[in-house]
């Protein structure tokens, strides 16, 4: 049996929930201000400075640091320049403390002679560092919370942030023995990370499919600025396991692409972990230099300038991606391109058409261009990448040598058929070469001739080049040429006639 409605009875109820979450929520607020005003995590880390301050104190210099210390004041760097205000200090008591070197975290001493350059009145901490400045606790300073757009550099990673004011990307090689103390290789190796990761972007020809400051391919994405991006900027769909960050994406990105993007052209370079924690630390680096001019560093003028790029280098840099370390096959997946390391193709291309396609690229595929005009590399540079390439050219044969080999004919029609017969016809009639039976040509071309023209091919003609032929293998090739020559009239004929 239904009962009925009780107004009365509803009303107490509705009123007694209403006064339990009442309660509740001014329990929960009267925490929340105890926990942010009179026990605050900050006053507990300064609190404990407090007391490793007085037992530094051995001398007057620290009983009197120990004594100005305030325990209930937040500390800051306000940075008016940079739109920054830093409360890290608040902390970080012993940043700037070097007795505080055998302490720990957030009591120790900044590593390094870092922060001579960068004293943290003007540079503060977050512009290197990143994380949310004006917070006081740890998990939201370090940016740990979903709202934060660039949390705190990961150790490994924390050097990446160079190229927000320097330009010169030697602040990571030679100026790294010079920025970091001698007794700290902790850093150093850190800073060489980043260095590294620049080496193998060139060596491992990612610059072929991806654009950096306005010199890549068009294959991947340009990654000029893969430091200024956010989380929110990739696809976490296939990455499990790890906290969400740019960062390790990357690294998952760089081990096993075809995992995080499955169907990627990205090519699995069978990288270490080492390997794509130092790629990750450059790539991040890769960032726009969104500073004042005052703290914008530019490219020192006393620094010696690096040696030019040999053709080998600027051959990894921009071809290898697609046409392979050796110029033997495409690294990439689905893109097929030639090798160039094939001696047919060696044989047929001049110099003039390799540079030609450097330079201009090849309509309707994939292949850019990396002359001056698309913003790429010089014609000297260009002239490099060839001669490399030339390099893997088998060593022709020295006429002269040549000319001390017999040759035999029977072998030579052989040759002659398999290279030769489609432009020069079976006979030597002629096609789309020269007659080479023609009594007037034989009568005049030397046995040289033929040799140089075989082993060299003929310049601005379509007659190619067979570098790769051995000397007797030239010698029996003009053998059968040559027995296309008639023979001369005897004296009795010419008489006779």
């Amino acid at each position: 049996m239904k009962l009925p409605f009780d107004p009365a009875a509803y009303d107490r109820r509705t009123k007694l929930w209403l006064l339990v979450v009442s309660v509740a929520t001014l329990f929960l607020l009267i925490g929340a201000a105890l926990l942010e005003n009179v026990f605050p995590e900050w006053r507990k880390f300064r609190s404990e400075y407090a007391s490793i301050l007085e037992e530094k104190a051995i001398d007057e210099s620290g009983v009197a640091i120990a004594g100005l210390f305030e325990v209930n004041s937040i500390q800051q760097n306000v940075l008016p320049e940079l739109g920054l205000t830093d409360r890290c200090i608040t902390c970080h008591t012993g940043t700037t403390d070097p007795r505080m070197w055998d302490v720990r975290q957030p009591f120790k001493t900044h590593p390094g002679n870092f922060l001579n350059d960068h004293p943290l009145e003007r540079f503060g901490c977050t512009i290197c560092h990143q994380g949310q400045g004006l917070a006081t606790n740890s998990t939201e300073a370090h940016g740990h919370t979903e709202d934060w757009l660039y949390p705190i550099y990961e150790r490994n990673y924390m050097y990446s942030s160079c190229m927000t004011c320097h330009e010169d990307p030697t602040v990571w090689q030679s100026a790294a023995a010079d920025m970091f103390a001698e007794d700290d290789p902790v850093e150093t190796v850190q800073i060489n990370l980043v260095a590294k990761g620049e080496i193998l972007v060139n060596t491992k020809g990612c610059i072929g499919c991806h654009v950096i400051d306005g010199l890549g391919g068009s294959l991947g994405p340009d990654i000029s600025f893969v430091g200024d991006k956010t989380r929110h900027d990739f696809d976490f769909t296939h990455f499990e396991g790890e906290e969400h960050s740019v960062s390790a994406w990357l690294h998952k990105h760089f081990v096993d692409p075809g995992e995080l993007s499955p169907g990627t052209s990205m090519p699995d370079m069978a990288l270490t972990d080492n390997d794509a924690v130092a790629l990750t630390a450059y790539v991040l680096s890769l960032k726009s230099r969104d500073v004042p001019f005052s703290y914008s560093v530019a490219r020192a003028i006393d620094v010696e300038e690096p040696p030019p790029l040999t053709g080998r280098e600027l051959y990894d840099m921009l071809c290898s991606a697609c046409h392979g370390i050796d110029g033997r096959e495409s690294e990439v997946p689905g893109i097929r391109t030639p090798a160039l390391n094939n001696p047919d193709l060696l044989a047929v291309a001049s110099d003039n058409y390799l540079r030609f396609n450097i330079d201009e690229g090849r309509s309707n595929t994939s292949m850019p261009g990396w002359g001056p005009e698309s913003g790429g590399i010089t014609y000297a540079e260009i002239d490099k990448i060839v001669d490399y390439i030339r390099s893997w050219e088998a060593e022709a044969a020295d006429p002269d040598d040549v000319a001390q080999h017999l040759g035999d004919p029977l072998v030579g029609r052989d040759i002659y058929l398999g290279l030769c017969s489609n432009c020069h016809g079976e006979q030597g009639e002629g096609g789309i070469g020269i007659a080479l039976n023609s009594p007037t040509f034989l009568g005049v071309a030397t046995d040289r001739f033929l040799a140089e023209s075989i082993i060299h091919g003929r310049p601005g003609t379509a007659m190619a080049s067979w570098k790769d032929m051995d000397a007797q293998s030239v010698a029996d090739l003009v053998s059968h040429i040559r027995s296309w020559q008639p023979e001369p009239p005897s004296f009795e004929e010419v008489q006779e006639s």
